[in-house]
């Protein structure tokens, strides 16, 4: 079981001084959908080692969490907006 106070140490860790060949890849990390709630998000925190940087493929991912509930896709629709305004 991961500490909240670990969680707390990962979500800190540096994007650009991190090993990417000690990040765990996505990919790999198989969590069955018959496996209690609590007990899945369990096994994927201890199989990802660390859920706010991890890899896809060769693609180094940084994650941050939101506490307002947006979907990713309403963050992304955000994103794309915001980054077209500071274009025009």
């Amino acid at each position: 079981m991961i500490s909240a106070g670990k969680l707390k140490k990962l979500k800190t860790i540096d994007f650009e001084s991190s090993d990417e060949k000690t990040l765990v890849d996505i990919k790999d990390v198989d969590i069955s959908a018959s496996l209690d709630k609590m007990v899945r998000i369990q096994k994927f925190l201890n199989d990802i080692k660390n859920p706010y940087l991890f890899k896809v493929g060769d693609t180094v991912v940084r994650v941050k969490y939101n506490k307002d509930n947006t979907s990713i896709q309403e963050a992304f629709a955000k994103f794309v907006s915001d980054k077209a305004e500071q274009i025009s």
